[in-house]
């Protein structure tokens, strides 16, 4: 199930928060909102008004489309409706699919960009043995690279499908050392972006606005991680006691958490902590994009080289 756009979403989530704030009900400010270049989108809309038009709220429509929304989407949108505050979330919604777009955009270019590189190696490696008329040789490679192929959309779908699965693919993903700086601060992004609008629209209990946050973080080693901070909100801790419970969190981001909720602008702490792991998510992911395809480039392209050796007849030297 293909994922919506993030930036027509954040243009969908502004036009809705300035229809929502000038008054219009919720089916007409649907109407309004709709973005019919963007046909799935459009789509998914058309279900959420039948369902505002039979009573329903615009998360509970939204809710069948779950898994083709950014993780944050729905949990934000629910506590938005449930403080009474829902201009306000989807004010958040536009800032936050516009901050992460070219993010996520660079998230993408990291198995994307090497996809292609694959593919066109493969490519070029079978018209090389069509060329020199190794025609059951390029047969046997066509028929490996789409096993291959196969098993990995296979595997890529159980995974996704089955929760303990995910959870060891989750795990796995921050045994790397990039790609688990990549996760842990896209998931930062994410929960304190959601955390701090929650907590300035108040009205929502200090635990819900935890929940809420943390089914934002899509990885769900890190999503527990951060519900590592519930025990303390139940016993009424402070932010600063909660948080130091979280151990994917480094000392300067507690340091923050703890100051400003001392100063009592913990809505600017969050925010700052928010800016800085935006800006160190998108270095990460620019230094592991150049390093992982010039490797993958090199290692493909000397496949090629190979393939021409063993195509091109020994004589022709």
């Amino acid at each position: 199930m293909m994922k919506l756009d993030c930036g027509n979403l954040g243009w969908f989530s502004y036009s809705m928060a300035n229809c929502l704030s000038a008054g219009l009900a919720p089916v007409a400010a649907l109407e309004a909102s709709r973005l019919v270049q963007d046909s799935q989108l459009d789509r998914c809309l058309k279900d959420v008004i039948d369902g505002c038009g039979r009573g329903m709220s615009i998360a509970d429509s939204l809710a069948p489309h779950r898994r083709r929304l950014p993780h944050f989407f729905l949990p934000v949108l629910e506590a938005g409706e449930a403080s009474g505050r829902l201009v306000e979330a989807f004010r958040f919604l536009h800032e936050c699919c516009l901050r992460i777009n070219p993010t996520l955009a660079l998230v993408r270019s990291v198995w994307l960009y090497p996809l292609l590189i694959i593919l066109c190696g493969w490519l070029a490696r079978m018209v090389i043995m069509v060329y020199f008329g190794s025609y059951g040789t390029a047969w046997q490679t066509f028929l490996g690279f789409g096993t291959q192929l196969g098993l990995l959309a296979l595997v890529i779908y159980g995974v996704g499908r089955v929760p303990a699965l995910a959870r060891v693919r989750d795990w796995g993903a921050l045994q790397f050392p990039m790609v688990r700086e990549v996760v842990i601060g896209l998931s930062q992004v994410l929960f304190f972006g959601s955390f701090s609008l929650l907590l300035k629209t108040g009205g929502i209990e200090v635990l819900r606005i935890l929940e809420y946050a943390s089914e934002a973080v899509g990885n769900s080693v890190v999503r527990s991680d951060f519900l590592n901070a519930r025990p303390v909100f139940v016993q009424h801790g402070s932010f600063e006691a909660a948080f130091n419970q979280v151990r994917l969190l480094d000392a300067r981001q507690k340091s923050i958490i703890a100051t400003s909720a001392m100063a009592g602008c913990l809505e600017d702490g969050l925010e700052r902590i928010v800016k800085v792991a935006h800006e160190d998510l998108e270095v990460t992911l620019n230094r592991f994009n150049a390093i992982f395809q010039r490797l993958l480039v090199f290692s493909v392209s000397m496949s090629i080289v190979g393939t021409l050796w063993m195509c091109i007849p020994k004589n022709a030297f």
